[in-house]
């Protein structure tokens, strides 16, 4: 998962590993900072996830997520 600015610089990244099936989800938890630990300002970010299989196949997806407390 990647969060951008409204500009398309990167904020935040990270990779999770495991294996999924049909019943079973992979939350991924984001503490509202940047890369340097420095809180997010309130707004609109966009966030991509990529979901990849064996290194193989691979889906994304990009959505808005607000931030709505500094």
């Amino acid at each position: 998962i990647t969060v951008y600015d409204m500009l398309g610089h990167t904020i935040w990244t990270t990779t999770e590993t495991g294996r999924a099936d049909l019943y079973t989800s992979m939350p991924v938890t984001w503490n509202l900072t940047d890369g340097s630990g420095r809180r997010v300002q309130r707004g609109i970010y966009l966030y991509r996830a990529t979901v990849s299989s064996d290194g193989s196949a691979e889906s994304s997806i990009t959505q808005r997520i607000a931030v709505a407390s500094e």
